[in-house]
């Protein structure tokens, strides 16, 4: 268990980077319960520095003011985006070589369902950013038109990026280069978390390094619909077959095993 007298630098010690719609705000308060971890002040959850997103990357000190001083706990931040971002691992990397990583992997289509959900919301908010995000096409339509233009698809060009966000190996890849599996990298499944989510964030806390001891209180959660009323999501074969790939692939590079059955439904 890591123990640090002190702290060298006001920066997090813990990072959750994704992936998108996949439990990172439930595990981010869980984890910000715990008596050794230290949310940024004020509670807030996605800083968006390494994404340049609310701080620009390179403004360190802005950064460090968002944590608190002098203290000897463990700094923790989740950004989901982070994942999908192609720089963040490099930046996190060179910021803070010895940080820790939590990636939580959904079902993909699943996972690109709840996105879409979440940004076709954004049409009933208020404000230019969220306007500007909103959906307006069916799922189905949206995923088919992604498809079509997939190999060009990216952070730049589309942020909501359903599938892209689901096709995990190339996105973990990114940060294997910089930290090394299970040392630095976790990989924990949405599924597991859900259905047995005592044990699974012991797991958690035990690869942090803190008192995996503590039980926390399992009401943090973002209750967004993730399924629709009439049944699963359905996609076309071609949709299946690209997560099914990615599926053995995630298998291939890092041992990584589920219970995901994705859905074989077409439209």
């Amino acid at each position: 268990m890591m123990n640090f007298s002190f702290k060298r630098r006001d920066i997090p010690d813990f990072l959750i980077v994704g992936a998108q719609k996949a439990g990172t705000t439930s595990l981010f308060g869980m984890l910000a319960s715990h008596p050794e971890i230290e949310p940024p002040l004020r509670g807030e959850k996605e800083l968006h520095y390494f994404d340049d997103g609310k701080i620009p990357f390179g403004l360190e000190s802005s950064y460090r003011k968002k944590f608190a001083k002098n203290s000897s706990s463990f700094f923790l931040e989740a950004s989901p985006s982070y994942l999908y971002h192609p720089l963040c691992a490099s930046r996190i990397a060179h910021t803070n070589p010895d940080a820790k990583i939590i990636v939580l992997l959904r079902e993909p289509i699943a996972r690109a369902y709840s996105g879409w959900s979440m940004y076709s919301r954004f049409n009933k908010e208020k404000g230019t950013i969220h306007r500007l995000m909103a959906e307006t096409r069916t799922f189905e339509q949206a995923i088919e038109d992604e498809y079509s233009r997939l190999d060009v698809t990216s952070w730049y060009t589309d942020k909501r990026a359903y599938l892209s966000r689901s096709i995990y190996t190339d996105q973990i890849l990114r940060y294997t280069n910089y930290f090394q599996l299970d040392d630095q990298l976790l990989l924990v499944g949405f599924e597991e978390f859900v259905e047995n989510p005592h044990p699974t964030f012991r797991k958690i806390l035990k690869f942090l390094g803190v008192d995996p001891d503590f039980t926390p209180d399992v009401q943090h959660s973002n209750r967004s619909p993730v399924v629709p009323t009439n049944g699963a999501p359905k996609c076309s074969d071609k949709i299946t077959d690209l997560f099914a790939r990615d599926s053995e692939r995630l298998h291939e590079y890092f041992n990584w095993s589920s219970n995901w059955r994705i859905n074989t439904e077409s439209f």
